[in-house]
């Protein structure tokens, strides 16, 4: 992502070609791609494609181009979680137990709170890091949040809560079961409702099964030493 939010209106207009040819000397323009927005007062001045969205077809990044959030998505997890404390159907200070109750990990009879996931310090596994775990399109698809928590009751956390500060894909996952289970709507219609709507995130969804993949949507490249390969994930973080 390339940020330039302090320039006028006439210097951005002014400056177009030399914003793209600083993105081009860092952007392969025959390879995946990005789109860059400059705005000054939340008003756009300046949008710029680059690359392609999709290496077979070398079809470009356009202004309509969608792309997969990955990890971004956590903040929208954590709104919907905040707006129903905000609502008063939950309390982040109470045991995730409490909302799931067929939840039953804990060490050292220390139960891990929502706070524990927002703040990444539930002391939980992480299925990223599962020996198992591939990353391909169809071991996301097998991901739901029904599933990993099933996961979850059967494998070992790392350490007991609020002890260490870790990175954890897996209580997000976690989270939009509780926004699910208290809700009483899916984790994409409650976001689409609650967060996206009131937003004008028009052209924002999450891709839980229930809807086609939009023609304009971005390729994901998972790109290793050994290979680059495709992907089209979906999940709450």
């Amino acid at each position: 992502m390339v940020v330039i939010a302090q320039l006028p209106v006439a210097q951005a207009k002014d400056h177009a070609k030399e914003i793209r040819g600083l993105v081009e000397e860092k952007i392969d323009v025959d390879g995946p791609g990005t789109a860059i927005l400059v705005s000054r007062d939340s008003v756009p001045v300046y949008f710029g494609g680059f690359g392609l969205a999709e290496l077979r077809t070398r079809r470009p990044i356009t202004a309509d181009s969608l792309f997969d959030l990955a990890s971004v998505s956590k903040q929208f997890t954590a709104t919907a979680i905040l707006s129903l404390a905000e609502a008063n159907k939950l309390r982040v200070e109470d045991a995730v137990s409490h909302y799931l109750t067929d939840y039953a990990v804990s060490v050292k009879g220390r139960s891990v709170t929502i706070a524990d996931l927002l703040h990444h310090v539930s002391g939980l596994a992480d299925y990223t890091s599962d020996d198992d775990w591939h990353g391909s399109n169809e071991a996301f698809a097998r991901l739901t949040p029904e599933t990993h928590l099933r996961w979850l009751n059967g494998t070992r956390p790392r350490r007991a809560p609020v002890i260490k500060y870790e990175y954890n894909n897996s209580g997000y996952v976690l989270l939009a079961l509780i926004v699910e289970r208290v809700s009483g709507q899916s984790y994409a219609r409650y976001l689409g409702e609650h967060v996206f709507g009131p937003a004008g995130m028009k052209q924002t969804a999450v891709l839980d099964g229930t809807r086609a993949l939009s023609p304009e949507a971005v390729q994901g490249i998972w790109s290793t030493k050994l290979a680059r390969r495709s992907s089209r994930r979906t999940t709450p973080g």
